[in-house]
């Protein structure tokens, strides 16, 4: 059994996943004997699922490591009964990733082969999934690698018999209720019948979807850009892109949600919807996707006779301003922007501040806690945007620089 590539893996502290399966002995066995100076553990992990025959699993992973002169790093998870494939797997690479975190070891392998992959795109496919879906990614976790996904079961199997590699047989394996086990059971017996290399042919498709996934991703990315507190997506990008625009932005979308986001392209500006791990505005010509405003720091120099209320900073600084400090009324205060507030432009032009607002651009969802310096409903100065012209420098020596900075 040849696995492409596997040399230039083999390097540092290498953490091998080892259920006590054929699989993940197998590949504990293969980095043995070719370690290529490599330091390899093998890490046991009980989910207390299997009661006994977990434990009993356990204790095999620990002989033969100890026969084997191998250290073996143990933990044991608790793993909630509902939704037990999904949550088993979550805890699994949660210790995955502590390890790595730790230093304990660079880099952790696990025995996913061909046949994993194969089930894993009959899955997606069934629940609907699309390009990315039907790639069948079994990545997603920094310096975990999978070095069997182009190596067949049978030829695992081969191994083990010719190797002599012992190993246990996992009992839930047998039990059709858990989804995976009905397609490696029932369904695969039966693809290949109709066509011997069914795994290997499904699993060439992963590869080719997996490179047109790639250059989707690579081809979104040019409607995209990422800010420090959010990210947008260019309303012109097609809807067939939608997802790969919210995948660069770092938002969680089903097939829902990207029905909403397409729509949110022709909503009118403001319009928010609420996903998963974000909110999405439509501002203008983009679909910007944040978790909360950004929070800012006014920076007044030399500031005039006025009182500061209490008020969060929250919108992203355009240009500094300057202002007569002379000019400022003593009772003006710096809150929030509020409906029916007015703001006379430097052109006399006395307009609503949220019409002004929109003239500029400044999108709904900031607007609502944009700090302003105002008397009454008469707004002054709006932080980061402009000065009214009541405020206009007309002695260098009276002027103030206004500035807003990100906390």
């Amino acid at each position: 059994m040849k696995v492409e590539g596997f040399k230039n893996l083999m390097t540092g502290k290498v953490g091998v996943a080892t259920s006590g399966g054929i699989d993940s002995m197998c590949l504990l066995h293969y980095c043995l004997e070719n370690n290529f100076g490599a330091e390899v553990f093998a890490i046991n992990i009980d989910h207390g699922i299997r009661g006994e025959e977990s434990k009993r699993d356990s204790a095999f992973v620990k002989k033969y490591c100890e026969e084997n002169g191998i250290e073996c790093l143990q933990f044991v998870v608790n793993t909630p009964e509902l939704g037990v494939e999904e949550n088993a797997r979550r805890l699994r690479y949660e210790v995955f990733c502590k390890l790595i975190a730790d230093g304990r070891v660079d880099k952790i392998f696990t025995a996913h082969h061909a046949s994993d992959r194969a089930e894993t795109l009959l899955l997606s496919l069934i629940r609907g999934a699309g390009v990315s879906g039907a790639s069948a990614k079994m990545q997603g976790f920094e310096k975990i690698y999978r070095p069997f996904l182009n190596v067949s079961k049978q030829e695992i199997e081969l191994y083990a018999e010719q190797r002599r590699v012992s190993y246990v047989v996992d009992s839930s394996n047998f039990d059709d209720r858990y989804s995976r086990n009905l397609l490696r059971n029932k369904v695969f017996p039966f693809l290949k019948e109709v066509n011997a290399q069914a795994e290997q042919n499904l699993a060439g498709f992963c590869d080719k979807m997996q490179a047109l996934d790639d250059y989707l991703l690579k081809f979104a990315e040019k409607f995209v850009k990422i800010e420090k507190n959010c990210a947008k997506a260019s309303i012109k990008i097609d809807d067939e892109l939608m997802f790969y625009s919210a995948k660069l932005c770092g938002v969680d979308v089903n097939e829902k949600n990207i029905k909403q986001l397409c729509q949110l392209k022709t909503a009118e500006n403001g319009k928010i919807v609420t996903l998963s791990n974000c909110f999405a505005a439509k501002e203008y010509e983009c679909i910007t996707f944040y978790t909360q405003a950004p929070e800012y720091r006014i920076v007044w120099k030399k500031c005039g006779n006025f009182r500061a209320d209490p008020a969060p900073a929250v919108f992203k600084r355009f240009r500094t301003l300057y202002a007569d400090r002379s000019k400022i009324p003593s009772e003006a205060t710096i809150r929030a922007l509020r409906d029916g507030d007015v703001f006379c432009k430097f052109d006399g032009i006395k307009k609503a501040a949220n019409d002004y607002l929109q003239e500029k651009k400044i999108p709904l969802r900031l607007r609502k806690n944009l700090p302003v310096l105002a008397v009454n409903n008469e707004i002054f100065l709006i932080f980061g945007v402009e000065v009214s012209r009541k405020l206009a420098v007309t002695n260098s020596e009276n002027c103030d620089n206004v500035i807003i900075r990100e906390k």
